[in-house]
């Protein structure tokens, strides 16, 4: 039943809006897992579950209350970081729960703000809480060795979009984001505190290196602004795009421009090396979407706001967001032509820019935290029917196609 609210605002998008309403999403195309290697012969994917943990019942079952981050370790062992409950749980190759790292607390090994865990080159754990710039580094069984706080003025997870926790790349060095002060840098990924934020990169002996710029992005997204009672209100405008980065193997981002669908390889300077424009076909958005789109600004119109509402596109963004596996392949997260298959369709691509396939997961892969691939696997955060949290593994078959 629609609150009536939420039938006000679809009321007010019917009158306000020129709009021609859509009512059915295109067809959906057949996803095959066919992937056209560089050589040019061909091997079908498929992604087959191996276990799933968070939905047990009964004595000792686990729930996660928030899981904001999961690595492997190398002894496949899956580590997955419950930012609600301050633990860390480490299951076997197996799914079996080995053993419970940390707990709520200020002392040594325990955990207040954590967000992100690392396995770091020594298999060393590396344990970032952002708001406080602390880090806690635990050996491989997660018995405590040492807290450092970095340099850095603290920030939270929700200070902005597709936030970075910290973390190791490809090269071996940590990363942390840092507040600086802001000079007025172009594009530059500023906090609500108005600071501007960096990257600060340390060695594994965690020496600092050098701080470089964060990728931002080239297209700037619109937002709606409305004055009311001394405040300002700020919201993306719905359905727009995203940007989104990650590091690449050879040391520089891949980026992710969702509207227009665009991959773009970035270096450390800020400088774009080359971009690959991808091809997708539109989603139409449905008026179901619409709802949700305006849902989301009830707040603007109980303040009196008016708002073009044709400002929201008529079509879906291409995509949702990415991530890149060991073989430094980019797997995009597709958006869907229906709304049941949302982060179940993954187009792959190759570091050359090349389209090798699409590939279809059976279950959903939630992007945040951000999914894993190591030796084959795939680790993903997905959704039970009652929206509680699993942590997935699954196998990522591949068989020559004749």
């Amino acid at each position: 039943m629609l609150r009536p609210t939420s039938l006000a605002l679809l009321v007010l998008f019917a009158s306000c809006s020129s709009r021609e309403p859509y009512t059915a999403n295109q067809p959906e195309s057949e996803v095959s897992g066919v992937m056209t290697l560089p050589d040019g012969s061909q091997e079908t994917w498929r992604i087959v579950e191996e276990f799933r943990v968070g939905n047990e019942t009964g004595n000792g079952a686990i729930f996660f209350g928030l899981v904001s981050a999961i690595t492997v370790d190398e002894y496949d062992q899956l580590l997955v970081l419950d930012r609600q409950a301050s633990e860390v749980l480490v299951f076997d190759a197996k799914g079996e729960l080995v053993r419970t790292i940390g707990g709520k607390g200020a002392g040594p090994g325990e955990f207040e703000h954590a967000v992100h865990i690392d396995v770091g080159p020594d298999g060393n754990l590396w344990v970032m809480e952002m708001r406080t710039g602390r880090l806690t580094l635990l050996d491989s069984t997660g018995h405590y060795l040492r807290k450092e706080q970095l340099d850095i003025f603290g920030w939270d997870v929700g200070f902005v979009a597709d936030a970075y926790l910290g973390g190791f790349d490809w090269q071996d060095r940590y990363n942390a984001a840092v507040e600086v002060p802001y000079s007025g840098e172009a594009g530059a990924q500023v906090t609500l505190g108005g600071n501007h934020l960096v990257l600060a990169r340390y060695s594994a002996s965690l020496t600092p290196i050098d701080t470089v710029p964060m990728p931002h992005s080239p297209v700037r997204f619109e937002k709606y602004v409305h004055f009311a009672q001394n405040s300002v209100m700020i919201e993306d405008v719905p359905l727009q795009g995203e940007f989104h980065w990650r590091f690449a193997p050879g040391g520089n981002y891949w980026t992710l421009l969702t509207r227009p669908y665009e991959i773009s390889e970035v270096s450390m300077s800020g400088d774009t090396l080359r971009t690959f424009a991808m091809p997708f076909d539109p989603v139409r958005v449905t008026d179901e979407d619409l709802q949700e789109a305006h849902e989301s600004l009830e707040r603007f119109f109980e303040r009196g706001a008016e708002l073009d509402l044709d400002k929201i596109p008529s079509t879906h963004p291409a995509a949702n967001s990415f991530f890149v596996d060991e073989d430094g392949r980019i797997w995009v997260d597709k958006r869907a032509p229906s709304s049941e298959d949302q982060h179940h369709l993954f187009d792959i691509i190759d570091a050359d820019g090349t389209l090798m396939g699409t590939l279809r997961s059976p279950f959903a892969v939630s992007p945040t935290p951000i999914p894993v691939i190591r030796h084959g696997f795939l680790y993903a955060v997905s959704a039970a029917d009652d929206g509680s949290q699993l942590v997935i593994k699954a196998r990522i078959d591949k068989s020559r196609s004749d």
